[in-house]
């Protein structure tokens, strides 16, 4: 499972419409899918800080990093079964 440019925008998007995401819960352990130009977007868009790009490499890493810190999240809960993610 993994978070797009798409979901990515839509949750800036709820942000700056007001919405909080001081505790937020992931179903599932996501994986952030930005590449360079679309991270690069955001941060105009969105006029997020630039070292937010150094949240997003390697392409494919967890979001938590990256979604606490885009997204304000102070406590972030993933609720997943899987043995290969250590949940």
């Amino acid at each position: 499972m993994g978070l797009t440019y798409t979901e990515i925008h839509e949750l800036l998007s709820a942000r700056r419409a007001g919405a909080r995401f001081d505790q937020t819960l992931t179903l599932g352990r996501q994986n952030l899918y930005l590449h360079d130009r679309e991270t690069a977007a955001l941060i105009a868009e969105f006029n997020l800080s630039p070292e937010i790009a150094q949240l997003t490499m390697p392409f494919g890493t967890y979001t938590d990093d990256f979604l606490q810190a885009i997204l304000q999240v102070a406590h972030l809960d993933s609720m997943d079964v899987s043995s290969y993610e250590d949940s």
